[in-house]
């Protein structure tokens, strides 16, 4: 667990603590219970993981959803998709979406 407290004092990560946590296809969810006339906020801090959630974004068409992304960047990580960052603000600047970043 990577981030935030301990406060069960937990050894994470351990074989004997396995959590599984369930997901959604966020692309899926957007295009399946919004309209593009709906207003979409998007607030993300996931650690890395924005690069590939946003590629999804775009490539599914759900980026096209969105009105307004908070965007936290972790390129300084060595995670996947980091090279593509400034193509990515790029896209998202060119379909008119507001978006505020932080490092």
């Amino acid at each position: 667990m990577n981030g935030g407290g301990n406060v069960l004092g937990v050894d994470y990560g351990s074989p004997k603590h396995v959590f599984h946590v369930p997901v959604i296809d966020l692309s899926k969810w957007i295009i399946e219970n919004f309209s593009k006339n709906d207003y979409i906020y998007v607030k993300m801090d996931i650690e890395g993981m924005e690069f590939l959630l946003i590629q999804a974004l775009i490539e599914s068409g759900a980026l096209d959803y969105i009105d307004e992304m908070d965007v936290e960047w972790h390129g300084r990580f060595d995670v996947p998709g980091r090279e593509c960052e400034k193509s990515l603000k790029e896209t998202i600047l060119r379909k008119n979406i507001i978006l505020r970043e932080h490092y």
